[in-house]
């Protein structure tokens, strides 16, 4: 498996079409940060995950979202990789908190594999304009 660069010439049409398959807003792949990786195996694409900076040294772990139709095992994998390379440009830039979240258990549970601690007392809270 090989992990590259996001390019959105490139590789916005894929999360376009992976949320729609996913029975999500696909115009919700027009919000994805610029700074991301994704991971193909040969030249299937796997997954695709993002860091979006924010104020602090911090960064918010955005948007992983992988290929409904690719084999379970491979998404389980790429994932990871995506992850793990997230996670360590995060580092190279100095950064010093990643922030995430997520109600789905199965991505809870990964999350504790990288490093991931759950914070109970926070509640993620949005407004829309």
């Amino acid at each position: 498996m090989d992990v590259i660069a996001f390019n959105r010439d490139n590789h916005l049409e894929l999360v376009s079409e992976w949320l729609k398959a996913r029975g999500m807003n696909k115009m919700l792949a027009q919000e994805v940060p610029q700074f991301g990786y994704i991971c193909f195996n040969e030249h299937e694409p796997i997954c695709a995950g993002f860091l979006r900076k924010v104020e602090g040294g911090y960064m918010f772990m955005d948007s992983l979202i992988t290929n409904p139709i690719a084999a379970p095992h491979l998404r389980d994998k790429a994932i990871d990789l995506v992850v793990t390379e997230l996670i360590e440009s995060a580092k190279d830039l100095g950064i010093s908190k990643i922030l995430a979240n997520s109600t789905d258990s199965n991505t809870l549970e990964r999350s504790k594999k990288h490093g991931f601690q759950a914070l109970p007392e926070h509640v993620v809270i949005v407004l829309e304009l």
